[in-house]
């Protein structure tokens, strides 16, 4: 059932949305449901719904009174707002609820990220197996490539490719019958971004299980790299220490100064960054207002 008018959306009618969205969702991951991916379930199946239609401030306020009433669990033991099935719901009995912040694949460093993922023909990287630091530099300037080609120091990184990342997308949609494969955005636009964008439309909850997935064939892709090459894996993920201060890229006054080549990956990395951001994230960045309105002057 579609709900478009916002006068027939009660009290109680959000409780027991929030209350079934939480029993699926266990049901289908075994984990909590998060605040983040609650309210994109409520905009999308209650459309223009806002939250003093039903005389509340917000979301937190309909999940105290869901937990007053048994229909859900909050969960203190973090900060940010997870949620599973109450004792008054209707979840079925010895249901296991995993915490959401359990993810298999570890977390990896922004810049491998970057080198790994952001496919750009014209760049090349390379990782420093001694300081794990990564270097790129434009295939315009053979002499720099050659230079880090042959120095023993440096390994050629191996990006993935569009076409396997988009074959990693036909495989997680094997596992999801429901989904109608020939609407998938997978090769066409901005599929990186239209993808994850497609799912979240659909269930906010299959967008998270998709990047979890995507994220463990990122890891298996670098830990196969690292082995044919040896480089120590523990090297690119976050947890290791800071790079000594002669690795890490100089600074004047808070702002970047490396190589143009890192410069302009950063820019491209914040540029696709930003478009997978939903607009009302967007609304709370602060960007100089003279780039903004260059953009809409006349032409």
């Amino acid at each position: 059932m579609s709900v478009s008018d916002t006068t027939s959306v009660s009290l109680d009618t959000i409780l027991d949305f929030i209350s079934s969205f939480c029993i699926e969702h266990c049901q289908k991951t075994g984990r909590r449901t998060d605040g983040a991916g609650l309210a994109d379930a409520i905009r999308l199946r209650f459309p223009g719904f806002k939250f003093s239609d039903i005389g509340l401030e917000k979301l937190s306020g309909a999940v105290r009174i869901a937990e007053q009433r048994g229909l859900v669990v909050r969960h203190r033991d973090v900060k940010h707002l997870e949620l599973s099935p109450g004792p008054q719901s209707t979840s079925p009995p010895g249901t296991e609820i995993k915490a959401s912040v359990v993810n298999s694949a570890p977390r990896l460093r922004p810049d491998i990220w970057r080198a790994f993922v952001f496919v750009d023909t014209g760049m090349a990287s390379f990782f420093n197996r001694s300081r794990g630091e990564v270097r790129s530099t434009s295939r315009r300037s053979p002499e720099r490539y050659e230079e880090l080609k042959s120095d023993p120091e440096f390994v050629l990184i191996d990006p993935i490719q569009a076409g396997v990342q988009q074959e990693w997308m036909r495989e997680y949609l094997k596992k999801h019958a429901q989904l109608n494969k020939a609407d998938a955005p997978i090769e066409q636009g901005q599929w990186w971004v239209d993808f994850p964008l497609w799912l979240r439309e659909t269930d906010p909850t299959l967008e998270r299980e998709w990047n979890q997935f995507r994220s463990g064939k990122i890891y298996s892709h670098i830990t196969a790299w690292a082995n044919q090459n040896n480089v120590d894996v523990t090297m690119v993920r976050t947890q290791q220490k800071p790079a000594p201060a002669h690795c890490r890229s100089p600074r004047v006054g808070g702002k970047f100064t490396g190589p143009t080549e890192d410069a302009e990956l950063i820019k491209k990395a914040i540029i696709a960054a930003l478009a997978e951001m939903p607009l009302e994230q967007l609304e709370n960045l602060s960007i100089p207002i003279r780039f903004v309105i260059r953009h809409f002057q006349p032409r």
